[in-house]
């Protein structure tokens, strides 16, 4: 009787158990869908797959339990979402970098066309869900700041309107007929807004130079004598400084002319702190303080916090953006009053702070 009910045993646990089991099928770039995840599958049943974000389905995809295992169903797949083709760029063109089409991930690259440099922060745009990603690079001629020469050389070709353009030359002469122009006679505005060569000087028997002097007072023990130094101020300025929450306007340079500026500009719902948006180049040094002053932000959960809301409604009743020296209206929601002590109804932003009335 034992044997029996062992064999038994054995053929009872040799059966395959009706329905798959272990993990789903794998699809490229799909997934399952929700509804068709399941604690267990039976036989006959029926998984359904939808393509991840970025990607869209050619055919719809399914698996079928069969036998314990699974078998496709309907055979689709998920390809990359395509983007619409590219803007080109005046002055310039794109290669696609990164990627075989303009579609999902791929991306591509602008350069600008010889005699033109880019001015954008970015060259590079990437196909995403809801399109190319970042601006239209921007492509504008290269132009070429003259150096600085002394009243004994004479420039030739300078144009009326001051801009020196890529590829455009000046010619160089001496005033005095006894000098002899050391260097080369023409140079080119060429790649990058740069010379193709120094500009020339005018050496001669008369040699005079612009200097400043400054004088200091030594001390050595009880000892003073004074000291002079000679130095020659500093014709040219770096790169402009960085301002916080804000940038410059257009393509910088590494090099600025004495007397040159640069303009600035900040950053959406800042305000700009100064009574010029200009910085100047002066002996060396960027001159120009100026600060980008800070909005404030007044939203829902802020002022339910304070038992108020806006008097006048703004189009977007749950974030506000004010900027600096803006005012504000409010009022006390459900019939409640002012509290004592509390600021009034109507407050100004300054530099990031607002103070809020509180209604009790």
């Amino acid at each position: 009787f034992n044997s029996q009910a062992l064999d038994l045993s054995k053929d009872i646990s040799s059966t395959p158990l009706s329905g798959c089991r272990g993990p789903l099928p794998s699809v490229p770039n799909a997934r399952v869908t929700e509804e068709s995840v399941k604690e267990e599958y039976n036989e006959d049943d029926i998984v359904l797959f939808s393509c991840s974000l970025g990607f869209v389905p050619a055919g719809r995809i399914s698996y079928l339990c069969k036998k314990n295992k699974w078998g496709v169903f309907r055979q689709g797949k998920c390809k990359p979402k395509p983007c619409e083709l590219p803007d080109e760029t005046a002055n310039g063109h794109y290669s696609i970098h990164v990627g075989d089409d303009f579609v999902f991930g791929a991306t591509i690259k602008y350069t600008c066309n010889d005699g033109y440099q880019m001015v954008s922060k970015t060259d590079i745009r990437t196909c995403m869900v809801a399109g190319w990603s970042n601006h239209l690079p921007i492509c504008e001629v290269v132009t070429c700041v003259p150096e600085a020469t002394d009243e004994r050389v004479v420039v030739s070709g300078l144009p009326d309107d001051g801009v020196i353009q890529y590829g455009h030359e000046l010619r160089f002469s001496c005033t005095n007929p006894a000098h002899q122009l050391k260097g080369n006679l023409q140079v080119v505005c060429a790649t990058g807004g740069m010379w193709n060569s120094r500009f020339p000087t005018c050496e001669g028997k008369h040699f005079t130079l612009s200097t400043t002097i400054y004088t200091f007072r030594c001390y050595i023990g009880e000892k003073s004598s004074w000291v002079h130094f000679i130095t020659k101020p500093n014709d040219f300025c770096g790169p402009p400084p960085h301002l916080i929450n804000g940038d410059t306007t257009g393509h910088t340079r590494e090099r600025y002319r004495n007397g040159q500026s640069v303009q600035y500009v900040c950053q959406q719902y800042y305000i700009l702190d100064t009574p010029s948006a200009f910085k100047t180049c002066r002996d060396g040094i960027w001159i120009g303080p100026m600060t980008c002053l800070k909005p404030c932000t007044v939203d829902e959960q802020l002022m339910n916090t304070q038992n108020i809301e806006f008097k006048h409604p703004p189009d977007n009743e749950n974030k506000l953006y004010a900027t600096h020296g803006d005012h504000i209206t409010f009022k006390c929601t459900d019939h409640r009053r002012l509290s004592p002590g509390s600021v009034h109804f109507r407050q100004r932003c300054l530099n990031g702070v607002m103070n809020l009335p509180h209604c009790q």
